[in-house]
């Protein structure tokens, strides 16, 4: 027969592991499944606070007023989302606010708490004469170079 674990030990292990797997997932995702990651979070932290079934068709775009989350519940809400993301810092008080709708909040997340957004606009662009010398280049090779080179590159990734 298995030992369980303590109940307390795996409530308090549980949320901070599902929130560093959510970073995780976070960073590897393209920016826009972590745009649809990050509204997804947010919605269940909505629907959890008004106690409406996850599911619950909370549309990206409505002010979360109206859909009747009072000063007490942002509080509430706020908690959970800095929870839910491992934070080690608090939300500011005025988030509903600044943030009125789960799409703004969303936002905010990726590009100011989690930063995730700003580390992509630092990632110097391609130019265009880059991109000419380098299918220049690929034109000389045979396609056994080709491949041994493309080959190179995923083993990096």
């Amino acid at each position: 027969m298995l030992d369980a674990a303590p109940a307390s030990t795996v409530s308090e292990a549980s949320p901070q592991r599902a929130s560093e797997e959510f970073l995780r997932s976070l960073s590897e995702a393209l920016p826009f499944e972590r745009a649809d990651m990050l509204m997804a979070f947010a919605r269940d932290q909505v629907a959890a606070v008004l106690r409406v079934a996850a599911n619950a068709p909370i549309g990206p775009r409505q002010r979360l007023m109206d859909l009747g989350l009072d000063s007490l519940m942002a509080i509430e809400l706020r908690n959970r989302l800095a929870s839910g993301l491992g934070l080690g810092q608090s939300l500011p008080a005025t988030l509903m606010f600044d943030y009125p709708t789960i799409e703004a909040l969303a936002a905010y997340l990726d590009r100011d708490v989690l930063g995730l957004s700003i580390r992509e606009a630092a990632v110097a662009p391609v130019e265009d004469a880059d991109l000419s010398a380098a299918a220049a280049r690929m034109e000389q090779m045979s396609e056994e170079e080709a491949e041994a080179l493309l080959l190179e590159k995923l083993g990096k990734l």
